[in-house]
């Protein structure tokens, strides 16, 4: 049930030591239509947060921003930085926590504010592209990994909504009293 993307973005002018070359190491990763619905209904379930494809891919992005806000046409401007770091950040953060609160419902509603912060950061990456801080290639590649995080976010959040995430909760935890 899962796809295999093969993304590579190569760089038009490598010398400029561009992003999308850094993130060559994300080419061939999986990606499952439902975050981890597919997973959990398989009898897998994830034991950390950092095995869930959404945050996996947020994290991806957020680690993009980070390396735009370094550039010096972008570096000066710290309420810019201040701002895209925040926004990039707090999409792991949410799902990280929504993981730990082990209930889908307030899961859900993490998740639907990590997908806000990773459009919040595709608003960021292009206003870095409007001020020429990344080239047209790295614009690509920052909408594709937001792309990539909110359709993994937003699959796992509709699965935290159904009576089968809530099932599961619930298996699993008497699992854990017992």
């Amino acid at each position: 049930m899962s796809t295999t993307v093969a993304w590579e973005a190569t760089a038009v002018d490598g010398s400029r030591g561009s992003v999308v070359q850094k993130f060559r190491k994300f080419s061939g990763s999986k990606v499952q239509g439902l975050g981890t619905a597919i997973a959990a209904t398989r009898g897998m379930v994830a034991k950390d947060f950092t095995e869930l494809i959404a945050w996996q891919r947020a994290d991806e992005l957020e680690r993009f921003a980070l390396e735009i806000i370094k550039r010096p046409q972008v570096a000066r401007d710290l309420e810019f930085c201040r701002q895209t770091s925040d926004a990039a950040g707090s999409a792991p953060r949410n799902i990280a926590e929504g993981f730990g609160r082990f209930a889908p419902v307030q899961f859900a509603n993490f998740l639907r504010i990590a997908i806000g912060s990773e459009l919040e950061t595709k608003n960021q990456i292009i206003k870095a592209w409007q001020r020429g801080a990344i080239s047209d290639d790295e614009r690509w590649a920052g909408m594709l990994l937001c792309k990539r995080a909110v359709a993994a976010a937003v699959g796992l959040r509709r699965y935290q909504l159904t009576q089968q995430a809530k099932e599961n909760a619930r298996r699993i935890e008497s699992k854990r009293g017992s």
